[in-house]
C-alpha cells in the first residue's frame, strides 16, 4: 500500500509541476464548465480563439474563451500531447475538443511560479 501512495504521488507531481493542474483543467473543459479554470489564467493571457487574437488582461480573456464556449455544447475533450520545460516550471498540452459545432484543438502554456500554477497562452483552432 505504501509503494502505490508513494507512486502516486510521484505522478501527481512530477518535477516541481503539479499534474492535478491539468486533470483539473482538462475536467473543465470536458465537462463545458470552462469558468472553472478562470483561477489559472495569468494577468495578461496571449488568446488565440480561432481568427481573432490578442494578449488580454485576465478579465479580459476570461470572457473571450467563456464567448467561445457559449452556444457550444462540448462533447469530448482530451489532452492528446503534453510536455514540459526543461526547467520544469513550464508545461504545455495539447487537446482535442469535440462540440456541437465541430472539432477543435486547444493549446495551453501554463507556467509555475512559486506553488501557484498560470494560464499564460491559450489557443482554440478548428481542427483539419
Amino acid at each position: 500500500m505504501n509503494a502505490l501512495m508513494i507512486i502516486s504521488l510521484l505522478f501527481t507531481h512530477i518535477g516541481g509541476f503539479d499534474a492535478s493542474v491539468i486533470e483539473s483543467i482538462s475536467a473543465a473543459l470536458k465537462s463545458g464548465q470552462v469558468e472553472k479554470i478562470n483561477q489559472y489564467y495569468s494577468s495578461t493571457v496571449d488568446v488565440t480563439i480561432l481568427q481573432d487574437q490578442g494578449f488580454y488582461p485576465k478579465n479580459v480573456a476570461t470572457q473571450k474563451v467563456l464567448s467561445f464556449f457559449k452556444g457550444r455544447q462540448v462533447k469530448d475533450y482530451s489532452i492528446v500531447h503534453e510536455g514540459k520545460s526543461k526547467g520544469k516550471d513550464s508545461v504545455y498540452t495539447i487537446g482535442n475538443l469535440t462540440t456541437n459545432d465541430g472539432d477543435y484543438r486547444v493549446y495551453m502554456f501554463i507556467t509555475t511560479k512559486g506553488d501557484k500554477h498560470f494560464i499564460e497562452e491559450i489557443k482554440i483552432e478548428r481542427k483539419e
